[in-house]
């Protein structure tokens, strides 16, 4: 019995006996061959049983599972579990690769991941990409995980616009712009405002503030 189940011959499973010995062969062993093994041996006595435990040593399995976080239109962040079947030897490090849906080909991050994280940079904004994991021990390179499609954007979009500012204060070379905050702030807290100006007629615009300022007035001078 094998986990409980009794093993029959079948394609790479053989079992034979002679007069006091009987055999098990297993041929092109899997890791799914790994498991406890049960040899019981009956008479109308009674039986007596022993337990052979069996470890097929082989590359790893593919990680558990994998997230993609922290996705912004140049990064994201990939978490995974370790495999659940290690191939008997210790994993030594993880295989991250990326490559862009539209592109057929996978593009290596990096071959040495020594934990179960990775950063990924340099994506291009509004790109689709896939990402993959795969496990390494000393015998080899197991199956990847792979993601599903992400696109590379911020969480957040730009400020809507402001209602038109209020001119108060009025004087021959200066007067006092203040404004009303966006209703939508595109998901992330407004940093600071930017103001322009121009003349009636003209077509270009020029700035007020070098800097985005937070208080919702500003001071224009140097008008005419």
């Amino acid at each position: 019995k094998k986990d409980g189940k009794i093993v029959m011959p079948a394609e790479g499973i053989k079992i034979a006996r002679a007069r006091n010995l009987c055999t098990l062969e297993l041929y092109s062993v899997q890791r799914k061959e790994t498991g406890e093994y049960t040899i019981v041996a009956e008479n109308p006595s009674g039986s007596k049983s022993a337990n052979v435990k069996l470890k097929v040593l082989d590359k790893p399995g593919p990680p558990a599972s994998i997230k993609v976080s922290n996705i912004y239109s140049d990064r994201v962040t990939l978490k995974w579990e370790p495999p659940l079947e290690d191939g008997g030897a210790e994993i030594t490090n993880y295989i991250v690769d990326k490559r862009e849906t539209s592109r057929p080909n996978w593009a290596q991050v990096t071959a040495n991941a020594q934990i179960t994280q990775c950063g990924i940079e340099r994506l291009i904004e509004g790109h689709e990409y896939q990402f993959r994991v795969s496990a390494e021990n000393k015998y080899g390179v197991g199956d990847p995980i792979i993601t599903q499609p992400v696109i590379a954007k911020n969480p957040y979009n730009v400020p809507g616009p402001c209602d038109a500012p209020i001119i108060s204060n009025i004087t021959k070379d200066h007067m006092t712009v203040s404004w009303k905050a966006p209703k939508d702030d595109g998901g992330s807290p407004v940093t600071g405002y930017l103001v322009e100006k121009r003349e009636a007629m003209a077509v270009t615009w020029s700035k007020v503030n070098r800097k985005p300022v937070l208080e919702r007035t500003i001071k224009a001078t140097g008008l005419q």
